[in-house]
């Protein structure tokens, strides 16, 4: 047995160690095994809640990469959930998986239903979504995807306007940027045509030097979009500007990994790379504040304008920009971190790890909460941004997840 081989086992094992205690620090988590691996997640900014305000249905854009089939059709894949509207409502047996009780086995077998049929393989789960709509109606828990877009080659990120969530922004292994919007795209339904080879973006946008992953729109100026590529090119767009060339680029030194507008200052775009970590001063193009080390991500923090979260290897830094050199708090990481997104509504990060963990962060720097479901690197992780305390997150094992920790446990 090689030491890939190893590693891979050792993580399964962790996922089924993680699973079977699951139910004791989480409200929620539904987990699905996607046909390909994502390399982007986010949640849209909508939710639908049932009349006795017991159900919320979400929707989440997140995309193919079958690099390994060049045959298959990437594309986009807006999803809808179904999840408890308000997790103070769920007691000990109302989350996605509970351990196996006794009398709740028996229970399910006087309901009709068959209980190997509802037991999970590893740990002795039951998942309610497989439970009889009698045992327990309010919860029933479900998925499915809602669109395809097509989309030329993998999908490097996607990002929805914030203004604007029928538009999205979305980069593949090509230079440009390409904006679709939905309601003119075909792939309702969750189906995508095999003559549908080539994608038709409403609009694209040129510039970039090299192919990249960093996208963001800004959150307080209408139709302002920023990239970076694997070059060291940054670049910002006007959509207002029908031409679809950038009003501004700038060079960094080196591939860029991360980048991200301040949440509240809209001049000042966060980026992280393999030559700096800085802020950026849009309007001049030049270097506000200089962390004067490389990081793979780095975002500012929504609840406190001077924090800025930094991923570095194997630690999480929370960084204030009036004193940039000396971090304020730094934690340590089960493993390389990769991505981060910070809560909207209280003062957590979430972080993506290389083995598969997503750490929860204090802005004190706790270490609160880990999320084990992913065995292989988080890609990608999101809040929404109108359900506090619920995630999703996406990995290279094609497992997107979404879940509610257990506030209690969290601090």
């Amino acid at each position: 047995m090689d030491a890939q081989q190893v590693e891979n086992e050792r993580r399964s094992a962790n996922r089924k160690a993680w699973k079977k205690n699951a139910p004791y620090f989480n409200d929620m988590v539904l987990s699905e095994v996607m046909e390909w691996p994502s390399l982007t997640f986010q949640f849209f900014p909508d939710k639908q809640v049932t009349t006795d305000n017991d159900l919320a249905m979400i929707r989440t854009l997140s995309g193919t990469n079958a690099m390994e089939n060049p045959d298959e059709l990437d594309s986009l894949l807006i999803s809808t959930f179904t999840l408890p509207a308000n997790a103070s409502l769920i007691t000990s047996h109302d989350v996605a998986a509970v351990s196996i009780d006794t009398k709740l086995t028996d229970t399910i077998a006087k309901d009709g239903a068959d209980p190997d049929a509802v037991l999970v393989e590893m740990g002795g789960f039951v998942e309610l979504r497989k439970l009889p709509d009698a045992y327990n109606k309010q919860m029933v828990i479900s998925y499915g995807i809602e669109q395809r877009i097509r989309h030329n080659g993998e999908v490097n990120k996607a990002r929805l306007a914030p203004n604007n969530a029928n538009l999205i922004a979305a980069r593949g292994p090509d230079r440009a940027i390409h904006i679709f919007d939905r309601v003119n795209q075909p792939g309702t339904g969750g189906l995508l045509l095999r003559t549908d080879r080539e994608a038709q973006p409403d609009f694209t946008l040129t510039g970039m030097a090299d192919e990249g992953f960093p996208l963001d729109w800004a959150p307080g100026v209408d139709g302002m979009l920023a990239a970076g590529d694997n070059s060291g090119v940054v670049a910002l767009w006007d959509l207002n500007k029908a031409d679809g060339r950038p009003t501004a680029t700038w060079d960094v030194g080196d591939a860029v990994c991360d980048l991200a507008w301040h949440p509240t200052a809209s001049d000042i775009v966060v980026i992280a790379g393999d030559a700096t970590c800085a802020v950026f001063d849009a309007r001049t193009q030049t270097v506000a504040v200089d962390f004067e080390k490389p990081a793979m991500a780095a975002k500012a923090c929504p609840l406190d304008p001077y924090a800025v979260g930094v991923c570095r290897a194997g630690a999480f830094e929370r960084v204030d920009m009036r004193q940039p050199l000396t971090p304020v708090t730094v934690t340590e990481t089960p493993s390389e971190t990769y991505c981060l997104s910070w809560s909207p509504h209280v003062p957590y990060c979430a972080v993506g790890c290389e083995d598969g963990e997503v750490c929860l962060i204090s802005l004190d720097g706790a270490l609160s909460h880990v999320h084990g479901d992913h065995t292989r690197r988080v890609n990608d992780v999101d809040w929404h941004p109108n359900l506090p305390w619920t995630l999703g997150s996406v990995g290279d094992d094609c497992r997107l997840s979404v879940w509610q920790p257990d506030r209690s446990v969290v601090g």
